[in-house]
């Protein structure tokens, strides 16, 4: 279809746009959507925007020209100047590419009282002005996902009492979690599911520092290299008392977690029921001992409800999963494999 004929069909689309519900606009010519800037949906809900520049004077993401929008996507943009209000949005994810966008977006969402999801991503400069800390009050905020070199300054511009889910990046080395979260003792308290991404392995005074922040998850995401400090010899058992699901990223095969088997040992004293643990993204290095997963199982037998998550199963495996000498086996060359172990269903 040339750009004539696209056109009037773009004319006629725009005619109806009282009806839409949902709007995605992805790498389009600004020339081309340059009317749907200036039109009005009452109905529309759904908006998704990639990759196009919006316009400094558009009046379409308000609650003025749409009315009605509940989940916005900003992503690929340029910069995010400000976001108009938008009373009713319930699902936000934003993400930059200059310096300076996410300072001014987040103060922007301070109108956004219902928001429920939130989704921050972009570069991080040292001389952004972020928001004052706990300027920024979203009590409806349940998810909240940031992905920042350095997302301190966010999450301590950000009052969120409800906050149930919280995703968290590294992507450098220069920042640790007990720089992130050292001040905030007990702000996250109702957050019970935990999700924490690093590009280099966390220090004790990390964990700390997580523990004072998150005291009572219920789901905690970590990576594999996080376990010497998350999980050794001297943490207590009764950190994280309801935790009911481990997940551990990354672990390289032919590792038994020794730290963690201590770990769990005691907390098998206090009689705690025992967590569902899932092992996935592991790493296989080179000369990879072919024995490893019967060992990594056998070692975990009775502290843990095993759960191996895209294993990469290369040779003939054969492993007895009860007391009776039941074996499981998986033949040939697999790209992945879910492997359940449950203790419970022993004889």
């Amino acid at each position: 279809m040339n750009d004539s004929s696209f056109n009037e069909l773009l004319c006629i689309a725009v005619t109806c746009g009282y009806r839409w519900r949902s709007l995605v606009i992805r790498q389009a010519n600004p020339a081309t959507v340059s009317n749907i800037w200036r039109m009005r949906f009452p109905s529309l809900e759904y908006v998704q925007i990639l990759g196009v520049r919006i316009p400094d004077k558009s009046l379409l993401l308000t609650s003025r020209c749409a009315p009605s929008l509940k989940y916005l996507t900003l992503w690929d943009q340029g910069s995010i100047d400000q976001l108009p209000a938008v009373s009713n949005l319930n699902t936000g994810e934003f993400r930059w590419s200059c310096s300076g966008s996410g300072p001014r977006l987040l103060s922007s969402l301070f109108s956004c009282q219902q928001l429920r999801r939130l989704v921050l991503s972009g570069p991080y400069e040292s001389g952004d002005q972020w928001p004052e800390p706990q300027s920024i009050y979203l009590p409806a905020l349940v998810s909240l996902t940031i992905d920042l070199i350095n997302p301190q300054p966010a999450l301590a511009a950000m009052v969120v009492p409800n906050l149930h889910y919280l995703w968290c990046s590294l992507t450098s080395y220069t920042h640790n979690w007990a720089h992130v979260f050292g001040g905030f003792p007990n702000v996250f308290t109702n957050v019970r599911h935990l999700s924490l991404n690093h590009a280099g392995g966390s220090t004790e005074a990390d964990a700390e520092a997580v523990y004072a922040a998150c005291p009572d998850v219920y789901q905690v995401e970590l990576s594999a290299d996080d376990i010497p400090a998350f999980f050794h010899g001297n943490t207590p058992v009764d950190r994280w008392p309801h935790l009911e699901h481990l997940t551990l990223e990354g672990m390289k095969v032919g590792t038994i977690p020794r730290d963690l088997i201590k770990w769990f040992d005691g907390r098998k004293s206090t009689e705690q029921s025992l967590l569902l643990v899932t092992l996935s993204k592991f790493r296989e290095p080179k000369g990879a001992p072919n024995g490893w997963l019967t060992s990594l199982c056998k070692s975990l037998r009775g502290r843990c409800l095993l759960e191996l998550e895209d294993f990469p199963l290369k040779t003939t495996l054969k492993m007895h999963t009860s007391s009776q000498g039941d074996v499981l086996d998986s033949y040939g060359s697999c790209d992945s494999v879910r492997i359940f172990i449950d203790e419970r269903l022993e004889g």
